[in-house]
């Protein structure tokens, strides 16, 4: 297991020291805090104290499917980087760039960035709570009509008059599979134009309204546009899956969620700002330059 784990970790050394670079070189001889018994010293470079602390926020920064392979493994490749970037860092202190005007912008903007993220975090975990993943799954299962799943063909054209031509065909009798295969541009079209089971966030506003409302075996009798083209949709049948169990969706119903608390934060202070847009030449809204 040990071994397979390495294999697979070598060749991310370089993501590795480019993810930590980002990081340490901003936290200058400071460490990221906890108490000393549980934040033991785990090296030192030139004097620099590594903090278990710096590993977990390194380890923390990788891409997230990284994140579940046991530290043991990683922590070898984690601290190597991490010494890595503290030599960089040094490098970069003795040629004066810590009071660099770059840096120092730069490190406005981390802060605005890591005061952000570290407020959602605590914004979100505070109401993401058992009482509201349970009334948000309630909430899902009980819409039927976000459950309900349509099965449909669809066939893809550029223009509306190509649609009308095909509606015309398939009015006389053509088969709409075939007619899928030799005319659709989209990537279904080998398929006959299957789309298969979907539900009403999976698609085009557009076409979800057309499909939805269609009867089973029954087609569009006008071409539907989105931004993809001009569409025509058979559909082939209508379900209501049962509702998943709660534990079954639990990652999802917190992901969901969480989105939800936060889009609903955001619109609610967008309501309350006092928001002025300029154009890209800095030129007001209604400026005559911007027309």
């Amino acid at each position: 297991m040990t071994s397979r784990y390495l294999r697979f970790f070598q060749p991310f050394r370089v993501l590795l020291m480019v993810m930590c670079l980002a990081v340490f070189p901003a936290l200058g001889d400071e460490h990221s805090g906890g108490e000393k018994g549980n934040n033991p010293v785990l090296a030192t470079v030139n004097g620099q104290e590594i903090y278990r602390s710096d590993i977990d926020l390194a380890r923390s920064m990788l891409p997230e499917r990284y994140r579940g392979v046991p530290l043991e493994i990683i922590y070898p490749s984690l601290v190597d980087q991490v010494i890595d970037s503290k030599l960089v860092g040094e490098l970069g202190r003795k040629d004066g760039l810590e009071n660099d005007p770059l840096v120092e912008e730069r490190i406005k903007q981390a802060t605005a960035r890591i005061v952000q993220q570290t407020f959602l975090t605590r914004y979100v975990s505070e109401r993401l709570t058992e009482k509201s993943l349970r009334a948000y799954y309630d909430e899902l299962v009980g819409d039927e009509k976000a459950r309900q799943q349509v099965h449909a063909r669809h066939i893809l054209v550029e223009t509306e008059e190509q649609a009308l031509a095909l509606i015309k065909e398939l009015e006389d009798g053509a088969d709409f599979e075939k007619l899928a295969r030799k005319k659709s541009i989209a990537p279904e079209g080998a398929k006959g134009g299957d789309l298969g089971y979907f539900s009403r966030d999976q698609m085009a506003p557009e076409f979800v309204v057309a499909a939805f409302a269609i009867p089973p075996g029954e087609m569009t009798m006008t071409p539907v546009q989105t931004d993809y083209g001009w569409h025509v949709i058979k559909v082939e049948d209508k379900r209501l899956p049962d509702a998943p169990d709660y534990e079954d969706i639990l990652a999802d119903l917190e992901s969901g969620l969480s989105k939800k608390i936060m889009g609903d934060l955001v619109a609610e202070q967008r309501r309350q700002a006092d928001i002025v847009l300029f154009n890209l030449d800095g030129s007001p809204k209604d400026s005559p330059l911007a027309e």
